[in-house]
């Protein structure tokens, strides 16, 4: 199940929310992909992750763009095991 560019929007216990209901209505074996933009740890590089950071948090009640080890924690917050990272590919 894909959950593109949609993460980012909400807060915290909202995207657990959300997550919980994509785990519970995925096949046994089922995968969910988020595509998001990721930014390091620092918050601050690479440089299109951090200004879509502070986009996020200018222009939405409560959204943000996450590290790869916050999204880590949100999928197994929900209930997923085994989150790997995967770049996406630009043409």
């Amino acid at each position: 199940m894909p959950l593109t560019n949609f993460l980012h929007h909400f807060d915290p216990a909202t995207r657990i929310g959300l997550l919980k209901k994509v785990h519970a209505s995925l096949k046994p074996g089922g995968r969910a992909a988020a595509l998001e933009f990721v930014p390091s740890e620092d918050r601050v590089s690479p440089p299109t992750a951090a200004a879509f950071s502070l986009a996020m948090l200018a222009n939405t009640p409560a959204g943000d763009a996450y590290s790869f080890r916050e999204l880590e924690k949100m999928y197994h917050d929900a209930g997923f095991t085994g989150v790997p990272e995967h770049a996406a590919r630009t043409p």
